[in-house]
């Protein structure tokens, strides 16, 4: 049985950039979905949490692609040294890019919040 799992692995690490560049388009084309199937929306005030998760997924759909080449050089770069344990592997690097768009989201939507004042508070308020 452990045969069987050993190749899988060797089969799924030959096909590791495939994977990682498929992963990736899959990850960018679900964000442009997203940004796409909710425009012409009513203004509204929208809770913080939208704004953060808004904000995220346009970074995500703008900055991952041009991201791409950087994270498969990384990954192949992990592949020439073998797998060197003193590298981390290319999704703790895609995880640490996604974070980094994620703290600027934050950012990005209490900017948004503090900027637009009083013209979107709610007329009930």
């Amino acid at each position: 049985m452990g045969s069987s799992a050993t190749d899988l692995t060797s089969r799924l690490l030959r096909h590791e950039r495939g994977l990682l560049a498929g992963s990736i388009l899959l990850l960018a084309a679900l964000s442009w979905r997203f940004l796409i199937g909710n425009a012409g929306m009513e203004p509204m005030r929208p809770p913080l949490t939208a704004l953060m998760l808004m904000w995220w997924v346009m970074m995500v759909a703008m900055m991952l692609p041009s991201a791409t080449p950087a994270i498969l050089l990384y990954a192949r770069v992990r592949h020439v040294r073998g797998s060197d344990a003193a590298i981390a592997q290319p999704w703790v690097f895609l995880a640490g890019y996604l974070t980094m768009w994620l703290v600027f989201s934050i950012a990005a939507a209490f900017a948004q919040r503090s900027l637009t004042g009083p013209r979107w508070r709610s007329k009930e308020a």
